[in-house]
């Protein structure tokens, strides 16, 4: 359910703003070429071929935040799965009289949690 409701956020924030975003980069910057190509050819190389290696790296480091999303994300759903069984046994943890019980099983796995994201 969590990674449902995520991973349909981060769609719609990419076909939303990250749309935008990739147009008015593609156009702006051929646009930015062009016109620095036009005004001195020379300058216009000194300046494009840093640009490469500052995308290149960008990409890198992009494959690894990926990785990192993806481990929070399943650790996300992994907390908010034993929420879910939590408030769905309600009854049966109250008739058992284990309601410390739940309440320390559901803190571990937060605290396990946020110790994976940020180790």
């Amino acid at each position: 359910m969590a990674r449902a409701v995520n991973d349909i956020d981060a769609v719609r924030m990419a076909t939303g703003m990250g749309l935008v975003a990739l147009t008015d980069g593609v156009v702006l910057g051929l646009a930015t070429i062009g016109f620095m190509l036009y005004i001195n050819v020379e300058l216009a190389l000194n300046s494009i071929v840093p640009t490469l290696f500052i995308v290149y790296f960008t990409l890198i480091i992009t494959r690894r935040m990926g990785k990192g999303f993806r481990q929070a994300q399943q650790t996300f759903s992994e907390v908010t799965e034993s929420v879910r069984e939590a408030l769905a046994g309600i009854r049966i943890i109250k008739a058992y009289n284990r309601q410390s019980w739940g309440y320390r099983r559901v803190k571990e796995r937060g605290k396990y949690t946020s110790e994976i994201i940020w180790s």
